[in-house]
């Protein structure tokens, strides 16, 4: 029984030391190089009004300008926690705004539609990255969970078999035993 809690202890730590190792060293990098990609996006969707192939007054414009200047600002906030908060709490005027804004991006200029298009690339990869370590444990959580309900029974009968197949092997054959 030591053994199990000084191990627990041991990975518990272990896990904790990789969470923060993710959270304070390689998640802000990453969170660096997602918020230059969106910027890299309004730069071209910028580039394209200069350029005149979109009108500055467009909605599409408007909207998806708006849409990257918050992703620039706010590549931190977008996580699973988050989009499942917004999901549950949407109502009915809110379904209708996101409809409303998707078949405006559908119908937009083919550049500022690719760029929509790479724009909802770096949110889905924000909201893996953001919440890497929620869906890791709640993998673990599942496990356990399933372990402790379903396979520690069966675990430990296999385990059970196994020891009483290889101590009778070893009474048996008493040069197995010596080495």
């Amino acid at each position: 029984m030591t053994h199990f809690i000084a191990g627990s202890i041991y990975f518990g730590a272990m896990a904790i030391a990789a969470i923060l190792v993710y959270q304070a060293a390689i998640l802000p990098g990453i969170r660096l190089s997602l918020r230059y990609r969106a910027f890299a996006l309004r730069d071209r969707l910028r580039s394209l009004v200069i350029d005149g192939g979109v009108r500055e007054s467009d909605p599409a414009f408007d909207l998806l300008h708006g849409k990257l200047n918050y992703m620039c600002a706010s590549i931190s906030r977008y996580d699973m926690a988050r989009l499942v908060q917004s999901i549950r709490s949407m109502d009915n005027d809110r379904r209708v705004q996101v409809e409303a804004a998707q078949r405006l991006m559908e119908g937009a200029p083919p550049e500022v539609k690719k760029i929509y298009e790479e724009s909802l690339e770096i949110c889905v990869r924000a909201f893996v990255f953001n919440s890497l370590f929620v869906f890791a444990l709640a993998t673990v959580y599942v496990l356990a969970y399933l372990l402790v309900r379903v396979g520690a029974h069966q675990l430990r009968d296999a385990l059970a078999k196994k020891m009483s197949e290889d101590t009778s092997v070893g009474f048996l054959v008493p040069e197995l035993a010596a080495v």
